[in-house]
């Protein structure tokens, strides 16, 4: 229960800061057109109070990180912090905020391209349901793109860039947070020296003039806002390990599509952006196509609209309404004959509910002589990952048993 309330507040600060930070940045680079320096100043905070605070409250001295596992893990994911950062902030010097936040929509894409690249990732699964579930993704950000009225290549080029090494960061930062037991602070103290160090060095290669022309002056007028970004940028890096560590990349893909959903009208309110109906539609079928592939991935062994309707009803408490939807998802060669009596809508719903599950493995059948089981729980084999609500499918047996003392055989 600590873990889920956890995640729970994890996310949902994760979402404030990411929002408030996106704001101040764009408020930033319309005067400060340096993203890759603006990016540093927020990993090189990111070092000093992740640093800081390990040396006040750390009791235990962590186990050294070899260097054979630095550079195999730990630099890969600085690299792709790195693009990911100097990319996503260089986009916002020619594309509106709410489209960025469209363009975001094509996350799944660039995870599943990173998964099949490194290879060995569970994400990287094939199958039909998510190739349509991809379909949908890139029709709905294409007639979005086409209707967007400030479309610029080289900010969407940026973006698209920016989205996959994002991806290949979460998956590579995952894989080495579970290898080396790491929590989130000493995680980012680990992640974040290389990734200042490659921002740095780009920053001294492509932005050291135009700093000496007019960005150092920049940065004395408004010192406070460039303060108030980095503090917000450590928060936000402390906050994104919080939710892999606790909830997962999965969820953080989930949070971040909600948020972008929310960060669109914001950015049309304090921006004055103009979005058509056309973009507004388009950007509707990428969510429901995200929405989609989540299900999808999910419960790879369904077809789409199963793997839909299943992740709609575990999103829900299951009762008889989710019951219903589940019958009216099956075809017509297995139907359920309805009846008046309580006894057998109850069967009719276990019918239901152990078809789905028969789906998903391989369970022996419910036998009519059930009734001479000891035990009720043997009467129906449970999935202990399903997100199906077990008790209430228990009940559901318990209710037959007493009135007729008899259960379908499937």
């Amino acid at each position: 229960m600590e873990n889920r309330g956890l995640a729970v507040i994890s996310c949902l600060a994760w979402s404030v800061a990411s929002t408030g930070l996106v704001l101040m940045n764009k408020y930033i680079l319309i005067r400060f057109r340096y993203p890759m320096c603006l990016s540093m100043l927020g990993m090189c905070m990111s070092t000093f109070l992740s640093r800081s605070l390990l040396l006040l409250i750390q009791k235990e001295n962590k186990e050294p990180i070899s260097m054979g596992f630095y550079l195999k893990n730990i630099v890969p994911v600085g690299v792709s912090a790195a693009g990911t950062l100097y990319l996503g902030n260089l986009s916002y010097l020619y594309l509106s905020v709410a489209y960025i936040q469209i363009l975001k929509g094509a996350t799944p894409i660039a995870t599943l391209g990173a998964a099949v690249i490194m290879g060995g990732v569970e994400d990287s699964r094939w199958s039909m349901p998510v190739a349509t579930s991809l379909v949908m993704i890139m029709f709905g950000v294409a007639l979005a793109s086409y209707a967007e009225l400030r479309l610029d290549l080289r900010g969407v080029c940026s973006m698209i860039f920016s989205i996959f090494f994002e991806a290949t960061k979460v998956i590579l930062m995952r894989r080495a947070m579970l290898q080396y037991k790491l929590n989130p602070l000493h995680a980012l103290s680990v992640f974040a020296p290389p990734t200042a160090f490659c921002l740095g060095i780009g920053t001294l290669l492509v932005e050291t003039p135009g700093l000496r022309r007019d960005g150092f002056t920049v940065m004395a007028k408004i010192p406070i806002t460039f303060f108030c970004a980095a503090l917000a940028g450590f928060v936000l890096n402390l906050l994104v390990l919080a939710v892999i560590h606790s909830a997962g990349p999965l969820t953080l893909k989930v949070v971040g599509m909600a948020k972008n959903v929310f960060l669109v009208f914001v950015s049309i309110i304090i921006f004055k952006t103009k979005i058509t109906i056309t973009e507004y539609f388009g950007y509707f079928i990428s969510i429901c196509g995200f929405y989609a592939y989540n299900a999808t991935k999910s419960y790879p062994s369904l077809s789409f609209w199963d793997a839909i309707l299943t992740t709609f009803a575990s999103q829900k408490k299951v009762s008889t309404t989710v019951a219903g939807l589940y019958k009216n998802a099956y075809h017509q060669d297995e139907p359920v004959q309805a009846q008046k009596s309580d006894t057998v809508q109850n069967n009719q719903q276990l019918y239901i509910l152990d078809r789905r599950r028969k789906s998903l493995t391989d369970i022996p059948p419910l036998s009519p002589t059930a009734k001479e089981d000891k035990d009720p729980q043997d009467k129906l084999p449970l999935l202990q990952q399903h997100p199906l609500d077990n008790q209430m499918i228990l009940s559901l047996h318990e209710t037959c048993s007493n009135n007729n003392k008899s259960y379908i055989n499937i």
